[in-house]
């Protein structure tokens, strides 16, 4: 993928960093998937389609209510930065608001915040964004 997406991706986190954090959470995301939905993620990854992956990822972690270790958390916020005034951004943000970022073990999870550039935002868009 080039143009001003990528661009964009590469002010925040670079390839290689965007390549980690996909696998990170594919590894995160191993115990509460299936074989087969784990298989394709790791098809995804292979051929370099690290939006698609860490999306599906994240929707996976939202879906089964996972938490997402802090160190995790962290490296999505930076990933998601770099879609800051993009197309995708107000998805990105509604699916990051929906994902449990592992607390403490006396205090429940919280959910992540994404930072969303208020430009992009649109009328019904998530509060959390």
């Amino acid at each position: 993928m080039t143009g001003l997406n990528e661009v964009m991706r590469s002010i925040d986190m670079h390839r290689a960093d965007e390549l980690s954090l996909a696998w990170a959470l594919a590894d995160s995301a191993a115990a509460f998937v299936t074989a087969d939905r784990f298989a394709l993620v790791c098809v995804k990854i292979g051929a370099g389609e690290l939006q698609s992956a860490i999306t599906t990822l994240l929707d996976h972690h939202a879906r089964f209510g996972a938490e997402l270790p802090d160190h995790l958390a962290q490296a999505v916020q930076t990933w998601l930065r770099g879609y800051r005034g993009t197309d995708e951004e107000p998805k990105l943000c509604r699916l990051a608001a929906r994902i449990r970022v592992a607390a403490g073990s006396d205090r429940p999870a919280p959910r992540m915040v994404a930072r969303c550039s208020p430009v992009v935002r649109r009328a019904g868009a998530h509060r959390a964004c």
